[in-house]
């Protein structure tokens, strides 16, 4: 078997494991490295971000083992050449839970970018956690069902809340969609619920919980204006 070869299949078998970014960048894509030690080239967009295929999977870009170049994949007439866009060989990368470089995260719905005192502590879902106050936010961006029905579920979970607990609504903007914002107070706790529709069939939720007495000390907006749905 080449080398070529051996790389592909290496890459087949390390699907199921997590990656995590590398410092060093490829001018083909990302530079991710799997749980054992073996490099992928991940394909970005212009703005850095991993593209997904249409099933919600990574594009593996397949690199030559020694001179680690994309390999041209061939053309209609059986030539190849490198260098054209949308002509190097990739294959499907099943995307992990969460993707970390630096300060950006991403799983396969949502980039964010990270402001100073929160980190994500998540494996498989995007959980945030503010250092200082031990604020959480938790991003669920592909929710089936539409934001009408999520709404009523909502306002039906509410309605059998104590009349003594404080709720407030509101609109707001994530990322150009607007996001039903729903706040109540249980003691304690503080729940501050996000509900959007980033496409059809497909509901976004933002649950964030703060400890009431440290409200003041977090800034939640930090964070979700960093949000981008891909």
């Amino acid at each position: 078997m080449n080398k070529k070869a051996i790389v592909l299949v290496c890459a087949v078998l390390t699907l199921v494991f997590a990656f995590t970014a590398c410092k060093h960048t490829s001018p083909y894509g990302q530079i991710v490295v799997d749980q054992q030690g073996l490099e992928h080239v991940i394909m970005t967009d212009a703005h850095g971000v991993t593209v997904v295929d249409s099933v919600g999977d990574l594009v593996e870009i397949v690199t030559d083992s020694n001179s680690k170049k994309p390999i041209a994949a061939p053309t209609e007439n059986g030539t190849a050449a490198a260098g054209q866009e949308g002509e190097y060989q990739t294959h499907a990368v099943t995307f992990p839970g969460v993707i970390e470089s630096g300060d950006r995260i991403e799983d396969r719905y949502v980039v964010l970018t990270l402001p100073a005192g929160w980190e994500q502590i998540g494996e498989n879902n995007l959980i945030l956690r503010h250092k200082d106050t031990d604020a959480r936010i938790m991003i669920y961006a592909d929710l089936k069902g539409s934001l009408t029905e999520a709404l009523e579920k909502t306002d039906t979970a509410l309605a059998r809340l104590s009349a003594d607990i404080g709720i407030s609504k509101s609109e707001t903007s994530i990322d150009g969609y607007t996001a039903y914002r729903t706040q109540y107070d249980l003691q304690d706790v503080t729940q501050i619920t996000y509900l959007l529709q980033t496409e059809p069939g497909s509901v976004c939720r933002i649950n964030c919980t703060v400890p009431t007495g440290k409200l003041s000390g977090v800034d939640l907006d930090a964070v979700l204006q960093t949000i981008h749905f891909k």
